[in-house]
Formats: structure tokens, C-alpha cells, sequence
């Protein structure tokens, strides 16, 4: 059997070649996929909800909390602050070998800089003060820890935007020992920590132990049992399933994948802005689809998903599902935000457990009438350019080298 990390690296080639020949195809497929028009027009936040983090400060300069990436040991935010504040980790530090595994040096001489990524997107690591706050200017964590920034956004108004690393490895979520988080309805991301975590009443399962060479320690793992599709029964098959929050996408074990694709409608196309090699289904703009539930393990631990949570509508009328196929070898899943979206999930690194909502939550914003689907909602915005900046420097900071280029497709401006 070949390891994760070959087939990281396969894929990982792969994807990066068809996203540099397709730029416009990935541009496409990120305004459709998140509903954003042309003539859009920048709009303001919602108010967090009670306890949430929304500021990020980190080197004397104030964050707005855009994501939340359960897969990265560090925080990233979309530029970078002074010297003074944060020292920059040389090459050769310790830091650098351990959260920039496969890193590249920015600068020369003595003043090179450890990086995450190369290129007009590499990501510095930096050490110093990071603190978190609420709405309210309640601090909820601060501490001495490494996280990245963007230098190649340094001149950029103050202010900016971050990304939240909470990988099994990271600083927070070791600290704060339980989290949880909710991606509403407009793609918005909200987090709690610690003791300012919600009462969390639905389905819990397992955490998996990581306890094998293909495993990755700084992953979330947990044990998905089977699907169901509309009234059928439950196909089962029990594989790992990996926790991912900063891309769309979910790619299923094949097994589960195959049922599903046959108890889908037979008049699915393959011609899609994605690699053909991904299998992605299309379908005709009328085409009814099932819900269906992903089982996990655990008593009734099943998420139900209605058509909006696994499909989005393309500009061409042509409805196509976030579901693909896995490319891992050993029947492991990759869970994506969509099939996570309006429903709180809440990690406790002390019991070992997941706990989501079984119904669908409210969206913070509730107020503001806003759809509660996913692939009609309209792209969630506080400056464009540090959006873009924070999210895809975040997602080239991922321990998962070959989820790159797809991630960066997903975050390309307009």
C-alpha cells in the first residue's frame, strides 16, 4: 500500500499543473461555488455571537477572524506587523523545522526567513504575542506562540484578516483543550475556546486515535460507517474520515462514493471546470436530489444532508455536487466545510469526542434574513484583498501539501 504522503505528493503535482493552465476555470468555479456575482458590493460583518472570537491581534495589529483551519498548526493573518512585536524565525531555528516541514527561505545571508510556501504568496513565521478576543474586547487567549503573515501584504491599510489554526498540534487547540466552531450560511466562520464553548446538545462520536504510520498526528480523525441515500438503505463501509475546514469539498471513500453515484440520477455528466480525473457529477438544472446521511460512528450519529449542502449551481444551470471521489488510498474520506455548514461542532481534546448539532442551526446573522443555503449565499467579505490574501496564504501553510493548489483555486480574486 502506498503512504498518504506519496499520494499527497502525486496529487499533489497533479493538481498544481491543471490549476496553473486554468486559472479563469478556478476563478469560475470559486465565484460559483460561493454564489458571488460581478457587481457584488463589499458588505459589512455581522455581529459575532455571544462569546465567539473575533479579533485576532498579533504584532500590534487587529485581525478579523475569517476562517478557521482545524488542518494548520498556526495561526495566519493577511500581512504582517513590526519587528519589534514579532521576531522572524531564521532558517535554520528549530520553529522552522517543526511547523514548516518542506519550507522555503525568503531573503539572503543572515537575513533570511523561514517560509511556508515560496513565491508571491509565501507565508514568514513569526514568534511573538497573539492574543484572541470577543466582540466585546474580552481576551480569551493570549500567549508567546509562532504563527505566519504575509509579507508580500505588508503595505496594505491597517488592519487585515486572519485564519485560525487548530490542528491536534497547535498551540490553541492544546491550550483551550476543547473549541468548537460554526460555518454559517454565508460561509462566515465562528469560534469559541475553552470555557466559552456552548452547550453543544446533538451526536457525538469518537475522535480516532492516530495510531498507524499513514496517519497524520496533527489531523482530527473519525470513524465514518456508511451513507444512506433518500429512503435506501444504509450502504456501510468504515473508513477514517479527516476533519477539513478550509475547502468546500468532501472526497468520499470510493465504496461509499459508488453508492452514492448509483442512487443518484444516471444522467450525470462528467464535463466539468475540475480535473476530470476528480470524477465530479454534474447534473441538469431540474434534477431532483436525494438527501442523504453520512454515518458515522456512535448511537444514530448521522449527518443529514439536504441537496444544498452537497451541491452548487454552476452559471451554465448545470448542478454539481462537492462530493468526490477519495484519491486515498485505505478508503480514507476527507469531510469539507459544506457538509459541515449551519450546524455547530464542538471538539473536546480531553474526552476524545466530536459533537455536532443534529439539526440545522440558525444562522448568528439571523436577523438579517439572510438564505440558509450554502450554494446560493453570497461570499462573505470584510476587505476583498485581505480576504484573499489570508486565505489563500493559509491554505499553502497546510500540512497537506497536495490540497494546495485546489485550495488556492478556491481563493482566487476576482
Amino acid at each position: 500500500m502506498l503512504k498518504f504522503a506519496e499520494i499527497a505528493r502525486e496529487l499533489s503535482n497533479e493538481m498544481l499543473e491543471w490549476v496553473q493552465g486554468n486559472k479563469e476555470k478556478v476563478k469560475s468555479i470559486y465565484d460559483q461555488l460561493y454564489g458571488k456575482k460581478e457587481d457584488d458590493e463589499e458588505r459589512t460583518r455581522g455581529v459575532s455571537p455571544s462569546g465567539a472570537v473575533s479579533v485576532v491581534r498579533a504584532g500590534s495589529i487587529d485581525f478579523s477572524v475569517e476562517g478557521v483551519d482545524v488542518i494548520s498548526a498556526v495561526t495566519s493573518t493577511s500581512r504582517c506587523g513590526s519587528a519589534a512585536e514579532s521576531r522572524r524565525v531564521p532558517c535554520g531555528d528549530p520553529l522552522c523545522k517543526k511547523y514548516s516541514a518542506g519550507s522555503q527561505c525568503g531573503g539572503s545571508g543572515a537575513a533570511q526567513v523561514c517560509n511556508i510556501s515560496g513565491g508571491v504568496d509565501a507565508l514568514s513565521l513569526l514568534k511573538g504575542n497573539v492574543s484572541l478576543s470577543t466582540s466585546t474586547s474580552q481576551q480569551v487567549f493570549s500567549g508567546d506562540m509562532v504563527y505566519a503573515c504575509s509579507p508580500a501584504c505588508g503595505k496594505a491599510s491597517a488592519g487585515g484578516s486572519a485564519v485560525i489554526g487548530l490542528s491536534r498540534d497547535s498551540d490553541l487547540a492544546n491550550s483551550s483543550q476543547r473549541f468548537a466552531y460554526l460555518i454559517d450560511s454565508e460561509f462566515r466562520s465562528f469560534l469559541w475556546l475553552g470555557d466559552d464553548v456552548p452547550l453543544t446538545r446533538g451526536i457525538t462520536t469518537k475522535l480516532i486515535a492516530v495510531d498507524t504510520p499513514d496517519m497524520d498526528p496533527s489531523l482530527y480523525y473519525v470513524n465514518v460507517t456508511g451513507i444512506k441515500v433518500g429512503d435506501g438503505s444504509v450502504k456501510e463501509k468504515a473508513a477514517a474520515g479527516i476533519m477539513i475546514t478550509t475547502i468546500p469539498f468532501t472526497f468520499l471513500n470510493r465504496v461509499l462514493f459508488d453508492h452514492l453515484k448509483k442512487n443518484l440520477p444516471a444522467e450525470a455528466k462528467l464535463e466539468t471546470d475540475l480535473p476530470v480525473k476528480l470524477g465530479q457529477l454534474c447534473y441538469a438544472n431540474d434534477t431532483k436530489l436525494p438527501a442523504i446521511k453520512l454515518v458515522l460512528a456512535g448511537d444514530d450519529a448521522a449527518m443529514k444532508l439536504d441537496p444544498e449542502f452537497y451541491s452548487y449551481k454552476k452559471s451554465n444551470g448545470m448542478v454539481c455536487l462537492t462530493i468526490l471521489p477519495s484519491p486515498l488510498i485505505g478508503g480514507a474520506s476527507i469531510i469539507g466545510s459544506m457538509l459541515q455548514a449551519v450546524r455547530r461542532m464542538t471538539y473536546d481534546l480531553g474526552d476524545e469526542t466530536l459533537t455536532f448539532e443534529a439539526s440545522l442551526a440558525p444562522s448568528p446573522s439571523q436577523s438579517q434574513s439572510q438564505s440558509t443555503s450554502p450554494s446560493s449565499s453570497a461570499s462573505p467579505v470584510s476587505s476583498s484583498a485581505d480576504k484573499v490574501a489570508a486565505l489563500t496564504t493559509v491554505f499553502l501553510s497546510s500540512t497537506w501539501a497536495w490540497a494546495s493548489p485546489l485550495l488556492l483555486a478556491l481563493a482566487m480574486p476576482s
